[in-house]
């Protein structure tokens, strides 16, 4: 095709564009399905090119705006040739090769609406390039053919479940229950002092049993099994997996070696911090006794301490008040410092690089004001302590190295508040209290390592969520705690869900053709009642919730039999709805699902089984959708551009490289200095 002479000028070839218009470099062989350009011979008019590329394409593919669900074989449209295979790598014994198919699915150059995903997807479209000019209104093709189907879609459990679907497509929870006297007690689960009820989702026992075979079918039992043997699992780093060591007591790790030395040696002197810090023995410089605490980190080095340090804040012990700072705003800082006193103020700074900017930058500030107040000698380095896996770092900023508490590298950030990361909970609730919190740890970790798939907590969340997301096009996920002390929960669980499983890459380097994590969202209830229940119970959109439940609470049962009416109320409500045939804008349709955690007690053993049971439940997610979950490389580009971006901000930089957008803003900023 090289060469092809149009009415416009030269042709030098058909090129792919998403939706912006930017080239995407893709062979020129596979847009047609492996046939080389050359077939179409060595010149032709535009009208004649393009009307040959659209014979090429399978008939009821026509029509660039025809939409497709995600996976739908685009009727029969002929198999595309594989590549050789590829070795992939399992955990723990062996390997198997998996021919890497090339990808087939929806129509290129239109938006997607899938059952599946339950989200629009723009796919690129074919345009042709006029010489070196580009044209005013590209030309758009008839779409070619799109990413395989995934081995995940074409198996046999994800096909088994998906005709399983469509059978219950009519029933509701009504007849679910009323079919089954004994549903909400076969649809329980109790582990590590949680009770879980599942009984309000759209599901059958076939449902769940299906769903059992998805995970197995994903060989998840083998991948715990790996995760608690110290196996690298995080293959994009190379890295074990290993923050259930953390609370582990005497567990060896055979692939990684016997780290619990470590671990036992940095909860030692944690311990001896916490102490000296309670009994007030650690003075300022100025030597008086330190009074407030205030730890400076970002995503798991804050959302998990300032979660649970609020949720156990009654089991306090004497010591200093704790609070927390993670945004690079001023103003995050200066609300923490309102009131306090550099003499009696010292600072954590965790982080497990030491590179952070946010974190950095406040503890550059943290510093200053404790030097304005304290000299610039060896005052403000008496108030600082660090958690980090760069300790070089830290000392590089001051802190004295036998205040440095370390991390390691098969500790994710999101993973870390079982370690010192937790110096803030140990501090505001006490030592007892945060190995209670372990402990309640260990007790999921033992039902997750242990229990049959269909009886495992962690996994029945995980499949529940696969469920909805997979097969009813649930986008979104509410968590409500039916207790203030756990407000900071949802937000602790979005980061742990999001950045985990938020992919759209597996772990063999495809793009998936299926949706991945839902967004988690939440607040506390009963104040979400009068927020975002409305669009729960009467809305257009599948919004599976999670309700977390308090039992008791000694100091006040009545307001708490108040809230736990409240929280059973709403749940009930969700499935079964109220009909309202003479006033259709009050009825509620119900069939909304739920789960339901409930918690005898708000304690910190019970805490840490309820945070373990959602990371185990991740790592379950992430295995049957084939990702990495202990990565977060989305992350890391967004980093990039802030810090090639502020110079030009700050220093009035050359901004001819950047987008038309960016210098546009950048411009506006300029101009009202």
């Amino acid at each position: 095709m090289d060469g092809a002479r149009g009415r416009a000028g030269i042709y030098t070839g058909v090129a792919l564009v998403d939706p912006q218009g930017r080239a995407l470099g893709i062979p020129r062989r596979e847009l047609l399905g492996g046939r080389d350009y050359a077939a179409l011979g060595p010149r032709h008019d535009l009208d004649s090119l393009l009307g040959r590329l659209r014979k090429e394409l399978p008939d009821g593919r026509a029509g660039a705006e025809k939409e497709h669900p995600r996976g739908h074989p685009l009727h029969r449209e002929p198999r595309p040739r594989r590549s050789p295979a590829c070795r992939i790598r399992l955990p723990r014994g062996g390997r198997h090769t998996t021919p890497r198919a090339r990808r087939r699915g929806p129509l290129l150059g239109a938006p997607s609406a899938s059952p599946r995903g339950g989200f629009r997807q723009h796919r690129p479209r074919v345009e042709a390039f006029v010489g070196r000019q580009a044209a005013a209104r590209p030309r758009t093709l008839s779409p070619l053919p799109a990413p395989a189907v995934s081995k995940l879609t074409l198996s046999p459990a994800w096909k088994a479940l998906a005709a399983h679907r469509k059978k219950i497509a009519a029933a509701n929870l009504a007849d679910l229950f009323a079919a089954d006297p004994s549903r909400a007690e076969r649809f329980l689960i109790e582990a590590g002092g949680l009770v879980l009820d599942y009984s309000k989702h759209r599901v059958d026992a076939e449902a769940m049993r299906l769903l059992a075979g998805l995970a197995a079918q994903a060989q998840l039992p083998r991948w715990i099994a790996s995760m608690f043997a110290g196996d690298p699992i995080n293959s994009t780093e190379a890295r074990a997996v290993l923050h259930v060591a953390l609370r582990s007591e005497d567990t060896t790790f055979p692939e990684r070696g016997d780290v619990m030395p470590a671990v036992r040696s940095a909860r030692e002197r944690m311990r001896r911090f916490v102490d000296e810090v309670q009994r007030g023995t650690l003075k300022g410089s100025d030597g008086r006794t330190i009074t407030d605490v205030v730890n400076i980190g970002i995503g798991g080095s804050d959302l998990g301490p300032r979660m649970l340090a609020r949720a156990m804040r009654k089991f306090r012990e004497a010591g200093p008040k704790v609070h927390f700072v993670s945004n690079i705003d001023p103003a995050d800082l200066e609300a923490a410092l309102a009131g306090l006193t550099p003499g009696t103020t010292f600072f954590i700074v965790a982080s497990k690089t030491f590179t952070t900017a946010e974190t950095l930058a406040n503890a550059a500030r943290a510093r200053a004001w404790l030097a304005s107040a304290l000299g610039n000698s060896n005052g403000p380095s008496r108030h600082f302590a660090a958690v980090t896996a760069n300790p070089a770092g830290a000392e590089a900023l001051g802190v004295p190295p036998e205040r440095v508490f370390p991390m390691w590298d098969w500790v994710g950030g999101r993973y870390s508040v079982w370690s010192a990361v937790g110096l803030p909970v140990a501090l505001a609730a006490g030592m007892s209290a945060f190995e209670e919190l372990l402990h309640g740890a260990r007790a999921m970790d033992a039902h997750f390592r242990n229990e049959p798939l269909e009886l495992n907590m962690p996994v029945v969340l995980a499949l529940l969520e696969i469920w909805y997301v997979n097969f009813f096009g649930a986008q979104t996920r509410a968590v409500i705690p039916y207790s203030e002390d756990l407000r900071d929960l949802p937000a602790y669980l979005q980061q742990l869900e999001m950045e985990s499983n938020g992919k759209r890459v597996d772990r063999d380097g495809n793009e998936v053709d299926y949706a991945t994590a839902p967004v988690v969202w939440g607040a506390s209830g009963t104040p979400s009642q009068h927020s975002f229940h409305q669009l729960l119970h009467q809305g257009t959109h599948l919004i599976p919730v999670d309700f977390i439940v308090i039992g008791r609470n000694e100091e006040s049962s009545a307001e708490q039999g108040a809230l736990v009416a409240n929280a059973l109320a709403q749940s009930a409500a969700l499935a079964f709805g109220n009909p309202a045939p003479d006033a259709p804008y009050k009825a509620l349709p119900g069939n909304r699902p739920s789960s339901t955690v409930l918690l005898e007690r708000l304690t910190p053993r019970a805490l840490g089984a309820l945070i373990a049971l959602h990371e185990h439940k991740v790592f379950a997610e992430g295995v049957i959708w084939n990702l990495n979950s202990f990565d977060q490389w989305g992350v890391e580009h967004g980093k990039n551009l802030a810090r090639t971006l502020l110079p030009r901000l700050l220093e009035g930089g050359d901004t001819a490289g950047l987008d038309a957008s960016t210098r546009g803003l950048f411009a506006r900023l300029r101009n009202r200095d």
